[in-house]
């Protein structure tokens, strides 16, 4: 049993900790304190480079999942505080947190020859081969810190895939390696290592201001069909983000399942994207296995190695307030603005908004402008977009640059309207909820980009910027539809000062509000010339550049 009564008069003197040598390990932390007499109120802070789940006395605390949210580990780390008081027990009391990665990985290998911008190499701020973690207990007077009285060893399951552009891999859940009653004070944690302080480079660490991650909604898979000797294959009946929980009868010890996920029916290439879990039985007579720190886009499921008995899919999102209704006499309407809010919920989790939850998972700027209406519509939203917002201000760099997604593990596609969609978010969130703060909070950092604007500004047209070491492939109207040519120079150069001239006019719509009237002239001096620049350059013979449906 780890020692305890070691407390502290300061939160202060919290240390990160972890466990060495976990590569692609979760880690069990542990740490039991006596209490003599239970504190009036009792609350437990936890600062997680990487997912966590926290325990006291045995019982999981809280409903979040996936937490916290995700953050660029070189700026900034977000805390979670529970109030544990009803927890807590006198005498003995256990402290317990399990580890996953997530996005704090190091040095782990792409997929096989890749040699994309997208491969290998440790994200921004990651310093150690498994995920770290600050806790502090506050306790009346005195305070309960992580430091090397804490207890650890590697928990059952080990994380695949690099996190790298479509590969996500999965988790492999070894019900071997369990130790039953870890989270209690009365478990024999002797063979534990002694937890390890890790030496994180100086970051901003704050409380997460936005909402949790949660499981929103389960979905029965009630049957799984045969579709080839030992393979069965379940259907959930929607597409959707999280997690598979599924039950199994009487399994052999050592027994492996192998688990893979698809959004659509291709029996060429089922597993598209390299969306796989394992799990290892222990040899019970009832098994179950359930995704914690890894999550999958996916509808239909194939197992092979056992014929699960039951079993559910979750949708695991940010757990937004719907605020409108919408119903119509007609029923193909009403479906698709259900396909359109769902698929909303299932593109937001930790308090970002992602692209594609199976193939990138980055917070595009330009996706978050084509959704941005809609998200405001629909959702409440007045905590989402300033949290976002702030990754975007962490991400910019000393020359005013802009990267396309934030927060930035590495670099991607994208060019001013991936750039301008914080300009944009912070405009409409204003007209939508009436609080200037967000804009204050932005009008800098758009300002900044101007001036990088005009850095890459020719004969008064913004013209194609370099690819850097947080950004690359410069686009303009993307993924059009045939036969429309999203390389010509001439569109994407038409498309991107066009965006431009509207983030002018909403730059000096925002410094109105301000009370700025000599910025609000210089903003609307910059879009009525660039309006005219642009007509002057692309119109010829009645049309604009090649006569592509996006530049009429």
């Amino acid at each position: 049993m780890s020692s305890f009564n070691q407390l502290s008069p300061t939160a202060c003197e919290a240390l990160w900790i972890s466990l060495k040598g976990l590569r692609n390990a979760t880690a069990l932390l542990r740490r039991v304190v006596d209490l003599r007499e239970l504190p009036r109120c009792a609350s437990l802070e936890v600062t997680s480079l990487g997912y966590f789940e926290l325990y006291v006395n045995g019982q999981r605390v809280g409903d979040h999942v996936l937490d916290p949210p995700l953050s660029n580990f070189s700026k900034r780390a977000f805390s979670t505080t529970h109030n544990i008081t009803d927890c807590l027990q006198p005498g003995l009391n256990c402290i317990a947190l399990w580890l996953g990665r997530g996005w704090y990985r190091g040095c782990d290998l792409g997929p096989a020859g890749d040699t994309t911008p997208h491969g290998s190499g440790p994200l921004p701020g990651v310093v150690h081969d498994g995920p770290v973690v600050r806790v502090s207990m506050q306790l009346g007077d005195s305070y309960l810190v992580s430091d090397t009285h804490w207890r650890a060893a590697p928990g059952p399951i080990s994380e695949t895939g690099s996190w790298r552009n479509s590969d996500f891999g999965g988790e492999i859940y070894d019900a071997q390696l369990e130790a039953p009653g870890w989270t209690q004070p009365d478990f024999d944690d002797s063979a534990w290592e002694t937890a390890s302080t890790i030496a994180v480079p100086p970051l901003v660490t704050e409380p997460a201001r936005v909402e949790p991650t949660r499981v929103l909604q389960s979905f029965p898979i009630t049957t799984f069909e045969e579709i080839a000797p030992g393979i069965y294959q379940g259907d959930a009946g929607t597409c959707l983000t999280g997690w598979l929980e599924l039950e199994f009868g009487p399994l052999e010890t050592g027994q492996e399942v192998t688990i893979t996920y698809s959004d659509c029916i291709d029996h060429e290439i089922f597993n598209r994207y390299r969306q796989e879990d394992r799990y290892r039985a222990r040899g019970a007579e009832e098994e179950r296995f359930h995704n914690r720190f890894n999550y999958h886009s996916f509808r239909w499921v194939r197992v092979q190695g056992a014929q699960p008995v039951r079993g559910r899919a979750h949708l695991v999102g940010t757990d937004l307030r719907p605020v409108t209704r919408f119903r119509t006499s007609n029923d193909r309407i009403n479906r698709i603005h259900e396909l359109v809010t769902h698929t909303l919920r299932c593109l937001t989790l930790g308090g970002i908004q992602v692209d594609c939850p199976h193939r990138e998972r980055l917070g595009y700027g330009g996706d978050g402008s084509a959704s941005l209406l809609s998200m405001l519509t629909h959702f409440d939203c007045r905590q989402l977009y300033p949290h976002w917002l702030k990754h975007w201000r962490d991400e910019q760099r000393d020359d005013g640059g802009l990267p396309h997604t934030a927060p930035a593990p590495y670099r991607a596609g994208g060019g001013p309207v991936w750039c301008g969609f914080p300009l944009t978010a912070a405009w409409y969130h204003y007209l939508t909820y009436g609080d200037p703060s967000i804009l204050r909070d932005q009008y800098a950092s758009a300002c900044r980009w101007f001036d990088y604007i005009a850095a890459h500004t020719r004969d008064g047209l913004l013209r194609r910027w370099p690819d850097t070491d947080y950004r690359n492939w410069y686009l303009g109207d993307w993924l059009p539809p045939q036969p429309v040519d999203p390389a010509d120079e001439d569109s994407i150069t038409l498309v991107n000062n066009c965006f431009l001239v509207e983030c002018f006019d909403r730059a000096a719509a925002i410094a109105k509000v301000l009370g700025l009237p000599a910025d609000t002239k210089a903003h609307s001096g910059r879009a009525a010339a660039l309006r005219h620049r642009i007509h002057e350059v692309f119109y010829h013979d009645g049309i604009y550049a090649d006569g592509d449906q996006i530049d009429l």
